[in-house]
């Protein structure tokens, strides 16, 4: 069972979806490859714990943790029933609950009870578990997420610079875009990674390796993905795509798109590509 849920009114400026997934115990649980995404992601895990692949080794996931921003896929596999939220902030909206803590979290994932009172998670996890229907654990966590605000303003300057990145498909030249903002490379970069919890090249990078997959995967040839997404040549595509994803473009090609792919990815090429499952 999968469901999204639109955020509160309150929280529509820092989240961008919430996603509940559950399903029943899988004794042969195939692993999943979770792409980054240029966002970063709460997950609540109010089931059995999943595991992730580390250093050959699948290791038990922190119940409540967050994944910071990323430039390489993990590797995930359910260990029985499956009961999961997922909170995933837009680009500039993490800010408001981790404030300056947001570049040390990347490419790291965090159990929060080491960032919030223990007592604090484990009552949240308890509400999940005991909570009725999805529609309530949805409104568990975002009651969770407003009493933590603690920095409730976006950066205007960086949601601009976001949104052009991401028009621009990861093309656009960062020196150009802080001289557009009348800052040197280096004051817009400090003040975009502190926001985003990445640097502006990276985030370029993901969303460009995300719009590229997209159209991969809708059958697009690669010459045209190619010039659609601003690659120098072919070698510059394949790195891009392997750097995020650990596979070619020719075997996403062929790669048959999964339930959990068809649900959760968005392909909205207009809008931020959210492709998660791969």
């Amino acid at each position: 069972m999968y469901q999204e849920f639109t955020p509160f009114a309150e929280l529509a400026d820092y989240i961008e979806s919430i996603w509940i997934q559950e399903s029943a115990v899988s004794p042969k649980a195939l692993p999943t490859t979770v792409l980054p995404t240029g966002r970063v992601e709460l997950v609540l895990q109010y089931g059995d714990l999943f595991t992730q692949l580390i250093n050959g080794r699948y290791e038990l996931m922190p119940r409540c943790h967050v994944v910071g921003q990323r430039n390489q896929p993990i590797m995930v596999r359910a260990t029985g029933k499956t009961g999961i939220v997922l909170v995933r902030f837009k680009p500039c909206g993490a800010y408001a609950l981790f404030g300056g803590a947001l570049p040390e979290i990347s490419r790291r994932i965090i159990d929060i009870s080491l960032i919030w009172p223990k007592t604090d998670i484990d009552v949240l996890v308890e509400q999940l578990q005991l909570a009725e229907n999805s529609d309530a654990r949805a409104g568990c966590i975002q009651d969770f997420i407003t009493d933590k605000l603690h920095e409730p303003r976006i950066d205007d300057l960086c949601a601009v610079a976001v949104a052009k990145i991401n028009l621009g498909w990861g093309s656009h030249r960062i020196s150009q875009i802080a001289n557009d903002f009348g800052l040197s490379r280096r004051q817009f970069s400090r003040r975009f990674t502190r926001q985003v919890g990445t640097s502006p090249k990276q985030l370029s990078s993901v969303l460009r390796s995300q719009k590229a997959i997209a159209c991969l995967q809708s059958g697009k040839h690669a010459q045209d993905v190619i010039d659609l997404c601003g690659y120098v040549d072919q070698a510059h595509m394949i790195h891009n795509v392997v750097t995020h994803t650990n596979n070619t473009p020719s075997r996403i090609q062929r790669q048959s798109s999964q339930k959990l792919q068809q649900f959760f990815n968005c392909t909205d090429l207009t809008s931020y590509c959210g492709l998660t499952y791969l």
